[in-house]
């Protein structure tokens, strides 16, 4: 053997060698960079990351796409070397590029990830769910977004594995022509229609979406039927950009016979998302199938959408679901009620109690069943008996806030009163500070905004400092935490509530 032969076999394994000790710091590297720039970031951006190479003086990064690379150039590499130099002692220069197979592959594809948007991405994470849901149903997940995945008739992408029906949903005036829709389009398969539920956060749309679903399987074994959160969509589209498989992506959502999306409220404003989404309506619909579609708006109260997509919205069957009345929230609580019953055969509560709740909970159908699941817990769970007098203490006002039904408010006139409340600025509520002080107030202006003025989760982001969606549903959660574990705090949300209705009230 020659000595260039040699010198080149020993060069070969020098860089071998490097390349696996490159690897070896990167794979230990990934807690320090998780606490530096945040889970979602490392698992979205950093963890698809891989050492293509090493020399003693620069370590090669290759990303799945150029997108991937881009992003991580630009946003995060100063970071990533800052904490790298901490760990490699030979402090070398890290280079981040697309890997070459995928960006051969990029070249002959027919979609581009480049018209993937920062606002496409958003901050969290690819989910395993949208993996399954591009994978071609390659087989069943445990994620929250997937109940089913294999190549059955019935493919299913729904939040609970355990679907709800149509007996067990309260129907009254506020939703009669929701549910009388819902139910035709489950019975009678309906062919090129697209449906509309429109309603706030809580009042039963995903409800009555999973009852199609379960009523179409009992009714047409055979039908295909999808139900698919908003969520679920916008990663399986956002994976399949980055992946270069947007025909199966289109392959798997639109050949369906029923296609159910809910909460297309997210999706909007993911420029890219959007426009798949519409173009799946319309796709579907055109090919004869239905779409329905949940949103917390009618199309003319949803922000972000164009003319021609509110057009399309508003050119199918549009059902407005409201806050239930006496009535109905009292069927609603007797409904939660008989559950817990089947289960408890000790919890009987009595017949008045119903009108108490109902009386006193005002909101949506999800409120009533958080004060049933408050009466469930303080007697039957603590071995005390349900009789009226404990049920009226645990439905006292220190328990229960029942938000006023009338939407007067806008959402400048609550954070003008709010701030006056707690005796700081507008601008306080609507800053960056995240003191406690200043916090706990923006989180219940948000709730506010969403319960009275009734605003949509990114139109409040949008006017408390151009925040993103999901931090305002954080703050509605939090504050209904908040309510149900701490009795003072549910009194004073209900004192500031009663001064922003009525400002010139003694009381307040």
């Amino acid at each position: 053997m020659g000595s260039g032969q040699m010198s080149s076999g020993s060069e070969a394994g020098r860089s071998d060698e490097l390349t696996l000790e490159a690897g070896r710091i990167w794979a230990g590297l990934k807690p320090v960079l998780r606490a530096g720039l945040g889970s979602d970031v490392v698992r979205s951006w950093i963890e698809p990351l891989t050492v293509l190479g090493a020399t003693d003086a620069h370590v090669r990064l290759g990303a799945p796409n150029s997108v991937a690379s881009s992003r991580v150039r630009v946003q995060y590499l100063p970071q990533i070397q800052k904490m790298w130099q901490g760990a490699d002692p030979a402090q070398r220069r890290l280079i981040v590029e697309q890997r070459p197979q995928q960006r051969a592959a990029q070249a002959g594809g027919s979609a581009s990830a480049e018209g993937l948007s920062a606002a496409d991405t958003g901050t969290g994470a690819v989910a395993t769910s949208a993996t399954g849901f591009l994978g071609g149903f390659a087989g069943d997940s445990q994620g929250a977004d997937v109940v089913e995945m294999k190549p059955r008739p019935l493919g299913l992408i729904a939040r609970t594995a355990v679907l709800r029906t149509f007996d067990g949903l309260a129907v009254g005036p506020d939703n009669r022509v929701a549910a009388a829709i819902a139910r035709r389009v489950a019975e009678n398969r309906p062919r090129g229609e697209l449906v509309c539920l429109c309603g706030p956060h809580g009042i039963g749309k995903t409800h009555l979406m999973e009852a199609i679903v379960n009523r179409a399987r009992e009714v047409h074994p055979d039908a295909e039927v999808r139900l698919v959160t908003a969520g679920a969509f916008t990663e399986a589209f956002t994976q399949a950009l980055r992946a270069q498989t947007l025909p199966a992506f289109k392959a798997a959502v639109r050949t369906q016979g029923v296609l159910l999306i809910d909460d297309i409220h997210l999706i909007l404003g993911k420029n890219a998302t959007q426009s798949e989404l519409f173009q799946t309506i319309l796709s579907v619909t055109q090919a004869g199938g239905t779409v329905v579609v949940t949103a917390e708006a009618a199309p003319d109260g949803l922000s972000g959408l164009t003319a021609r997509e509110r057009s399309i919205l508003s050119g199918g069957f549009l059902a407005q679901i409201r806050e239930p009345d006496f009535e109905q929230r009292r069927a609603i609580a007797r409904l939660k009620m008989d559950t817990y019953r089947q289960d408890n055969p000790g919890f009987d509560p009595p017949e008045e109690s119903l009108d108490v709740i109902a009386a006193r909970v005002h909101g949506t159908g999800r409120d009533v069943e958080g004060a049933v699941k408050l009466v469930f817990a303080a007697t039957e769970l603590v071995g005390q008996e349900a009789d009226m007098e404990q049920i009226q203490r645990v439905l006292s006002e220190d328990a229960v806030v029942a938000l006023p039904a009338a939407r007067s408010l806008t959402v400048d006139q609550i954070k003008k009163r709010l701030a006056a409340c707690y005796n700081m600025s507008v601008e306080d509520l609507t800053g960056q500070c995240r003191r406690r002080a200043i916090a706990r107030p923006r989180q219940l202006a948000m709730y506010l905004a969403r319960k009275i003025a009734g605003r949509s989760f990114p139109d409040i982001g949008a006017r408390f400092g151009g925040r993103d969606h999901t931090t305002v549903m954080h703050a509605v959660r939090k504050v209904e935490e908040l309510m149900l574990a701490e009795p003072a705090y549910a009194r004073e949300v209900q004192d500031v509530t009663r001064k922003l209705m009525n400002p010139e009230s003694p009381r307040a």
